[in-house]
């Protein structure tokens, strides 16, 4: 079998590429304490994960493999602060006051200290990286990552991302990335990982 080629995401994409993400992340450890009820969850995280992979797109780097069969969101090294402006750009503003903005962002805004700590230097940091379900455990997304690893060693900077789910880690470290950090939020009590790629050739 070939490998799949890896494509850049249109906009006109965006809502097709998060419901694969939306999928993929069904089950996570925050997107289930953010909409604990599962009716809820396929309702309002399906429009939390299209605003966060518009923003992506519209100031990072979405790449998919053909069919979206995986989607992966990258932001690029010195520009991983989120704006007010860029957010409203992205459709922020305009998500249903359902979805709970504030414990995301209370969310990431405890976390966020911790991973600066471990990972001051500017680097390409992997948001989401999603394989829709009918096609997980085929090494989708092992063609996915290392296609940013190999952007990432081009420009000359390190990969982090964090993940909220140990299995992932096990994917990630057989994948060379590092591990910086193992904590626990203390609000929520959801464990996370912080991870690095030095994306040396």
């Amino acid at each position: 079998m070939g490998i799949s080629p890896v494509l850049s995401l249109r906009d006109e994409d965006v809502g097709q590429a998060s419901g694969v993400i939306a999928s993929a992340f069904h089950d996570d450890a925050l997107t289930v304490y953010l909409y604990p009820v599962d009716e809820t969850r396929k309702r309002l995280a399906p429009l939390m994960f299209e605003a966060l992979v518009r923003y992506d797109q519209l100031f990072g780097q979405v790449d998919r493999l053909p069919d979206f069969t995986a989607v992966a969101t990258w932001l690029r090294p010195g520009e991983t602060a989120e704006t007010a402006d860029r957010l409203a750009q992205a459709g922020f503003d305009a998500l249903p006051d359902e979805v709970p903005l504030e414990a995301l962002d209370s969310f990431f805004g405890a976390i966020g200290p911790a991973i600066a700590s471990v990972a001051p230097q500017p680097h390409w940091h992997l948001r989401l990286l999603g394989v829709d379900p009918g096609h997980q455990g085929g090494g989708l997304g092992a063609v996915l990552l290392h296609h940013g690893i190999n952007r990432a060693a081009r420009s000359g900077h390190p990969v982090v991302l964090e993940t909220f789910s140990e299995r992932a880690v096990s994917f990630y470290l057989r994948n060379g990335f590092h591990l910086l950090l193992d904590d626990v939020e203390p609000v929520s009590g959801i464990r996370f990982w912080t991870l690095r790629h030095p994306t040396q050739t």
